[in-house]
């Protein structure tokens, strides 16, 4: 563990391309490299996690931590498991419960929940004897526990239910509106995906249906597009409701820095907003693209590659 600590301190002398690092495996370890295939962390792990807010999820022997873009140690490996940092808290556990530290490791929500979601809009959603309800920042019940499932808030609304229809509620826990859903994704954009019956549509911030249901599916909006599945394929529209990627690729994600990620068969490659494949599926999974570099996943390699698709790390034998 010296050894560790002194090779991440070297590393500080550099400045960081991005505030993420890009998984890699070899011989079944895992580490990171940064945007330009550089070794920050070293192969020798058993787990690590995708990067978020400049911190990535580490596990040595049955315990995980938080490495920086630098490759040093912000927090400890002292954890049962751990989550992405989403607006600088992250979840982790103790004894099979749920709770929140910060980013010094700090405990922020003491781990006494059964369940916990990400922080969004200032609040986490939480589970306690089988009810879900949400905490604050402060690490305080904010909405009691009393629903049998809880959404994200984003936007200044989440979802809930009580029974099987879920409804829309403010953080004063106001119920905004009288229409109740099948089942609904969070307001991105001033959207939100809704399921009317068993298909699904968009409504706006009032509650009126904006995009009629007749799809399979819907991800919420990101840049104006959202992602929709009908008879097992998927497209993109745009909010106007029209087409603008043809409903054809077995599985979409959302468009960043110009290029979607699309699954035809078994494989991932990258799509223009033509939907056209600028790098063709050949992958097993990857993410989306910042800062010009993906993760990716093939076979046994993890690795990133740049928007020509070109590996940005290959292993040394």
């Amino acid at each position: 563990m010296v050894f560790v600590l002194i090779f991440f301190g070297l590393s500080c002398q550099s400045t960081p391309f991005s505030d993420r690092l890009i998984p890699i495996r070899h011989k079944g370890y895992y580490g990171y490299v940064d945007a330009y295939g550089k070794v920050i962390v070293p192969p020798k792990y058993l787990d690590v996690l995708e990067f978020s807010e400049g911190y990535g999820g580490i596990k040595e022997k049955h315990l995980y931590g938080f490495v920086n873009v630098y490759g040093d140690f912000a927090i400890p490996l002292k954890f049962g498991s751990v989550r992405p940092f989403s607006e600088n808290l992250a979840i982790f556990t103790s004894r099979f419960r749920f709770g929140f530290i910060d980013t010094l490791g700090e405990v922020i929500v003491k781990p006494e929940y059964s369940a916990a979601q990400p922080f969004s809009d200032g609040l986490a959603a939480v589970k306690y004897q089988g009810r879900w309800g949400y905490v604050n920042r402060a690490g305080k019940l904010q909405i009691l526990v009393q629903f049998k499932y809880a959404k994200l808030f984003t936007e200044g609304k989440a979802w809930v239910t009580y029974d099987s229809l879920y409804f829309c509620i403010n953080k004063q826990e106001k119920r905004l509106w009288s229409s109740s859903f099948a089942d609904a994704n969070p307001f991105r954009e001033g959207y939100a995906p809704v399921k009317v019956i068993d298909k699904w549509g968009f409504i706006d911030t009032s509650g009126k249906l904006k995009i009629l249901p007749k799809y399979d599916y819907c991800h919420e909006f990101h840049d104006g597009l959202a992602c929709v599945k009908l008879n097992e394929k998927w497209g993109m529209i745009q909010k106007n409701g029209e087409l603008l990627i043809s409903i054809k690729f077995d599985e979409l994600k959302p468009f960043s820095e110009d290029l979607a990620a699309a699954r035809q068969g078994e494989y991932w490659g990258f799509i223009d907003k033509n939907g056209q494949f600028v790098i063709k599926p050949q992958f097993d999974f990857v993410g989306n693209f910042i800062q010009g570099v993906a993760p990716i996943r093939d076979g046994l390699l993890w690795s990133g590659i740049d928007k020509s698709g070109k590996l940005i790390w290959t292993p040394e034998e």
